[in-house]
């Protein structure tokens, strides 16, 4: 049995190309973070519970 013949390999150099492209597009578009401090204390999971009886998280 006969396998198909494979496909020539991809120009690697094109597919890099466009790669850079689209992270350059996208550091210039991405929104930028303000610097600002958080407002809210950082969340340690501590309150997170999962109600046994209907397995839906408790976020009191």
């Amino acid at each position: 049995m006969l396998t198909p013949p494979l496909p020539p390999p991809p120009d690697i150099d094109k597919q890099v190309m466009r790669l850079k492209k689209v992270l350059d597009h996208l550091v210039h578009t991405w929104p930028v973070p303000r610097s600002q401090p958080p407002t809210d204390p950082p969340d340690d999971g501590a309150q997170d519970s999962v109600d046994a009886a209907d397995g839906k998280a408790d976020l009191d």
